[in-house]
């Protein structure tokens, strides 16, 4: 009722021509995610007062997940991964099935198209298409991510900072790498939009969303887990905040959810033992982000797009080390 009323609240400020009150997005300033009401306001003026707009967004992520797998398998592997992805949920936990996309799409919350702007993110990221245009999408499309779900700021933007050293580092030519990274800034620059806003409508300068928000979704403190070493080292007796911890991270991951341990455990070892320093610094990213719901919800909807990103690191792992490791393990002692 929120987001899609956002939308229909601005759609007739823009049909009558109040401009003003149609760009303020109903907010003084942003509570929830910034960016839904416009991109749903947006999708009202082509696709009409419904959600047709946003399935039709939806419906390129097979697409999407076919061409970005296909970066690191050949192009049958690829198809056996889209057809499981589209039709068969054995990988649902990990965000790898559709249908968990359209259930977001269809309750009304960004996270479908969100999730899938990540995924266009990373396909630019690891093609070889040198195009300059490629680095202005990468920074656009994070500032959509972000302007959806705030929170994967901890993923993209450390990502960019990786991303810029590495143009820096494996740099040609001067002025290409400099014209590479000025894109690449330039695309996530749309963020001032946020903040900008903010100023104007409430005369606060809030960078994305109001500080009681970030403060509601944050279920453990930092304290909680200085409480938590001094129960261990100095034998501090205040249980409940260890109690409380231990809630928390058995609400994210489940002691028996071994699938998500394995897949967290895979983006260490992408740091640590891979030699492509594109996957190693996507790698890190995403620690980056995980370690945020240590102190936030990791409810599926706000971790599901971290999964899914991180699996698609397990795939390629899977063929760079893994595979080839366990069939020279089995060759040697058939021999």
């Amino acid at each position: 009722m929120i987001h899609y009323g956002f939308a229909r609240i601005m759609a007739n400020h823009f049909i009558l021509g109040n401009f003003y009150d149609g760009f303020k997005g109903v907010n003084d300033i942003f509570y929830y995610m910034p960016l839904t009401r416009y991109i749903n306001t947006i999708l009202f003026f082509f696709f009409g007062d419904n959600i047709l707009g946003n399935i039709f967004l939806i419906s390129f992520f097979p697409i999407m997940i076919f061409k970005l797998i296909n970066i690191f398998l050949d192009q049958k592997m690829s198809v056996y991964m889209t057809i499981i992805f589209l039709f068969i949920p054995i990988f649902e936990a990990l965000g790898f099935t559709l249908i968990n996309y359209i259930n977001f799409t269809v309750d009304g919350y960004g996270e479908g198209f969100c999730y899938l702007f990540l995924i266009l993110i990373s396909y630019f990221y690891f093609n070889n298409n040198d195009k300059y245009l490629n680095y202005f999408f990468i920074g656009f499309l994070s500032f959509l991510v972000i302007g959806i779900r705030p929170n994967y700021i901890a993923l993209l933007f450390p990502l960019i900072i990786f991303y810029i050293y590495q143009i820096f580092l494996k740099r040609k030519t001067i002025g290409g790498s400099y014209k590479k990274i000025l894109l690449l800034v330039f695309g996530a620059s749309f963020l001032l939009l946020m903040p900008l806003h903010n100023y104007i409508y409430g005369n606060e300068l809030v960078l994305s969303v109001k500080t009681e928000n970030i403060q509601n979704n944050m279920h453990i403190k930092i304290f909680d887990y200085i409480n938590l070493i001094k129960f261990f080292f100095i034998g501090d007796s205040e249980f409940y905040n260890t109690s409380k911890i231990f809630n928390h991270l058995n609400h994210y991951i489940k002691f028996y959810e071994i699938w998500f341990m394995i897949t967290l455990l895979n983006l260490f070892l992408a740091v640590l033992i891979n030699k492509n320093d594109k996957l190693r610094f996507f790698s890190m990213s995403l620690i980056i982000m995980h370690s945020t719901f240590l102190l936030f919800l990791g409810d599926p909807r706000y971790s599901m797009g971290a999964w899914l990103l991180s699996f698609i690191v397990f795939i390629n792992m899977s063929k760079e080390v893994y595979y080839p490791y366990l069939s020279n393990k089995i060759f040697s002692a058939k021999q």
